[in-house]
């Protein structure tokens, strides 16, 4: 009924309407296909791509790195600048990359690409770096190292008020997603150039980093002697067994380091045969005062090729 006297109404009345109506239609259409505006991380997010490097966000599958949005470039241009006359000065050849290492969360990484010609200058050079065997491992995004940063950006423990080291770091990914979540941390290698690398790549990040986010502190350490005056509440180690002869020293520093009554370590293996028997025992470290408290496997790809990792914690 009122439909029909809207009919018989004054046209300028109904056109009016008419129009109206079309306007509401339109903005509804439009409003449902634009991206909202949301904020993460105090950063503005059209909805078209997610905030990165430590941010939380939704569609993490979309996202994209911090360094494609606008003015972060710059932000990171000293530490580009400083990594690529490093690498000149070293005869590094270096390839970037992108890890996720949680829900939108995403890093910003370089690695080194020449493995052999940095082995030959390591066998010219002969002495002590060859002797004690500090072969270039760290110059690599190793797949265990992305997952145990994964599992450490997921733990709901590892934060603010909690002190973290890694042992072996090499470019440092897992204490960098540690770092981002509020730890205080210490990364730690047996060689400086990997600890000169970790650096940068925190640099490199660092300005899109959360509020939170705290950078770690580097430190020489062997492992095979750690400072007994170091503990820590979180322990991680990253593809660090693939010697027999290093395997009684990390049960060691494992129980040097972590906080006795609490503490824990976090250790991401790739199923090497030469680990096998070591990682099935432990589960039988009572005697050391070490105990497994669970053990994660993960399939993941990496490098177009898919590995599987062990992610072992132990208390």
């Amino acid at each position: 009924k009122n439909f029909l006297k809207f009919r018989r109404g004054k046209p300028f009345a109904r056109m009016a309407v008419f129009h109206g109506f079309l306007i509401l239609c339109c903005w509804v259409s439009m409003a449902a296909v634009l991206p909202r505006r949301t904020r993460i991380g105090g950063m503005e997010d059209r909805g078209s791509r997610i905030r990165v490097a430590g941010r939380y966000g939704r569609r993490s599958e979309n996202f994209r790195h911090f360094a494609e949005l606008g003015g972060a470039k710059d932000a990171s241009a000293a530490a580009k600048e400083k990594l690529e006359n490093l690498a000149q000065e070293k005869s590094w050849k270096i390839k970037e990359s992108f890890v996720s290492v949680g829900d939108g969360a995403v890093l910003r990484m370089f690695e080194v690409t020449n493995v052999d010609d940095l082995l030959d200058q390591l066998i010219e050079k002969g002495g002590e770096d060859l002797e004690d065997d500090r072969l270039p491992y760290w110059i690599e995004i190793w797949p265990s190292a992305i997952a145990l940063s994964r599992k450490i950006f997921a733990d709901k423990d590892i934060g603010p008020g909690k002190s973290v080291a890694e042992i072996g770091c090499g470019l440092g990914l897992c204490s960098m997603t540690a770092g981002i979540k509020g730890s205080t941390v210490l990364q730690t290698d047996y060689i400086q150039d990997a600890l000169d690398m970790a650096d940068l790549l925190w640099q490199l990040n660092e300005k899109e980093l959360p509020p939170e986010a705290i950078k770690p502190m580097q430190g020489i350490l062997d492992w095979r002697s750690p400072d007994p005056s170091l503990q820590f509440d979180v322990v991680l180690a990253s593809d660090v067994a693939y010697e027999p002869r290093a395997f009684d020293p990390l049960i060691k520093a494992f129980k040097s380091l972590v906080k006795p009554n609490g503490g824990r370590v976090f250790l991401s293996e790739p199923n090497r045969q030469v680990a096998k028997s070591w990682t099935q025992s432990l589960d039988k470290l009572d005697k050391e005062g070490l105990k497994l408290i669970s053990r994660e496997e993960v399939v993941m790809k990496h490098a177009n090729k898919t590995h599987n990792i062990t992610i072992y914690e132990l208390t």
